[in-house]
């Protein structure tokens, strides 16, 4: 995941349980109150001064989590996209088949991710063709 903290698993399995939680459904849920009362004075920052030290241009991340769903064993595939320094998309979503292992969930990850990066460049390229964006690295 992109955090370590658990935060989007724990959210993630509260939120998907509309209908008969079961017990661990309810601890997730604990678990992600506790750290939100917990984290309630932390935020973030994002400096978008130019040329502070931060990566220039377009930039991808990819992460999945391996079988994280407990009721369906599907994996959690996410990317964020930053443009000197400010995040410009992000996703996380169940994937919507199980993966068999946890380089195929990262490998899921890495296309939706590529995907993504190519709409980017095409975006960006349409914005100000004198530029060019590519390679994206990710």
């Amino acid at each position: 995941m992109l955090d370590s903290t658990g935060y989007h698993v724990h959210c993630q399995q509260a939120v998907q349980v509309h209908v008969e939680p079961r017990p661990f459904h309810w601890q997730a849920l604990k678990h992600l109150l506790r750290y939100l009362k917990g984290t309630q004075n932390l935020g973030l920052l994002f400096d978008l001064a130019p040329n502070n030290g931060k990566v220039q241009g377009l930039h991808g991340y990819t992460d999945a989590s391996y079988a994280d769903c407990p009721d369906s064993s599907k994996s959690t595939i996410a990317y964020v996209f930053n443009y000197g320094g400010a995040i410009l998309s992000w996703y996380s979503k169940l994937h919507t088949f199980v993966t068999t292992s946890t380089n195929h969930s990262e490998y899921a990850a890495l296309t939706a991710g590529a995907k993504e990066a190519q709409w980017m460049v095409y975006l960006f390229s349409e914005l100000d063709p004198e530029i060019k964006h590519t390679p994206v690295p990710i």
